[in-house]
């Protein structure tokens, strides 16, 4: 079947997802919006979708989560489609994509299509692009819900080139071009991240050796010089010169985010990365590592926290959906019931109240 199920989430940006659903709503046969917006914006949105006669879109509402990625299975499940267009509130199909989309869905031998993501400014110069895969079969495709994070596709992908784009625009005016550095997007990432990319110092020397046996052993040797238990996580100073040289090269490429072939570049997010080591007290930094290699041994969030499952989803949106409560603090508060309670956590989810976010000093 030739039919496209368009998803899009959502957080209190009414403007820009009635922008982004008229922009692919010829091309979709249906729209299905994850909102985890606020009730006042969620009744705008609905207002205006009854206003414009947007039949196409079907909204489910879901707690906020900081971020979406933790939500992608249970959205893609919603999905009545096989095939699926993922797209953002801040980007555009191009004309030449959406007009050559029905005819990729109809020929298609893939699985799954890596789309070129033009960056434009605002005064529409292009700044950068990478290809992500945002077309594909949701049959094929399975989501563990850690930040930025692409697919995994169980079989064949293919690419579809330029001048067939999705258009993102960014105020790089307001980030600034080191968007690592930046104040406005750090708060954000640094919270997310406080639970992803963790280094132990017996996981590091493991992977260091598997690449290059000589490394292993010198690296070996430095841990029992400074004392380091394989199961503690790095030093801040150990932190740094992992993204400064060139040894751990093959390491980093086993850690998407992590993987920046500039040394500036890893160098810039390790100093926004570490800035938290001396923000967040002791306790909670080790709690968080703690929780970071749960998270690795159980591949991800939507596996550790249950998300794949409707009871524990419906229960997260009975306690969380209507609360007026910063949506990272939501996530921090269900990461560390989780690994305090075990899997059954989501039946004590009542006192919120009472959580201490300790770890949002950052």
């Amino acid at each position: 079947m030739n039919r496209l199920s368009v998803l899009i989430f959502t957080k209190d940006k009414v403007k820009d997802t009635l922008r982004l659903i008229k922009n692919v709503y010829v091309v979709a046969s249906e729209i299905v919006v994850m909102d985890s917006s606020t009730v006042k914006n969620r009744n705008a949105f609905e207002k205006e979708l009854k206003k414009g006669k947007l039949s196409k879109v079907r909204t489910f509402y879901v707690a906020p989560l900081g971020y979406p990625d933790p939500m992608r299975e249970f959205a893609l499940r919603k999905c009545r489609n096989e095939w699926v267009l993922l797209m953002d509130t801040d980007e555009t199909l191009s004309e030449e994509l959406a007009g050559r989309i029905p005819s990729v869905i109809k020929d298609a031998k893939a699985d799954g299509f890596m789309i070129d993501r033009v960056e434009k400014d605002g005064a529409g110069k292009v700044m950068g692009r990478a290809y992500q895969l945002r077309l594909y079969r949701k049959s094929k495709v399975k989501y563990n819900g850690m930040p930025h994070e692409f697919p995994e596709v169980h079989g064949k992908t293919d690419t579809i080139d330029a001048p067939f784009s999705i258009i993102h625009v960014h105020d790089f005016g307001a980030l600034g071009k080191n968007l690592y550095a930046s104040e406005v997007t750090s708060y954000r990432t640094i919270v997310i991240e406080s639970f992803t990319n963790r280094l132990a110092y017996g996981d590091l020397m493991s992977k260091v050796s598997k690449g290059n046996t000589f490394a292993g052993s010198l690296f070996g040797m430095y841990m029992r010089a400074k004392g380091a238990k394989p199961e503690e996580e790095l030093s801040w100073l150990d932190y740094w010169l992992f993204f400064k040289f060139p040894v751990f090269d093959h390491v980093r490429s086993s850690f998407p985010a992590l993987n920046m072939k500039s040394v500036k570049d890893r160098l810039d997010y390790a100093r926004y990365k570490l800035g938290y080591f001396f923000k967040v007290d002791k306790v909670h930094r080790k709690l968080q590592f703690a929780i970071s290699m749960d998270l690795e041994k159980d591949k991800g969030i939507i596996n550790y926290l249950g998300l794949g499952s409707p009871e524990v989803i419906q229960k997260i949106n009975k306690v969380f959906i209507d609360r007026d409560a910063n949506s990272l603090a939501v996530l921090g508060y269900l990461l560390y019931k989780r690994h305090e309670l075990g899997k059954g956590y989501y039946r004590h989810l009542s006192d919120f109240g009472s959580y201490d976010a300790g770890w949002m000093k950052v």
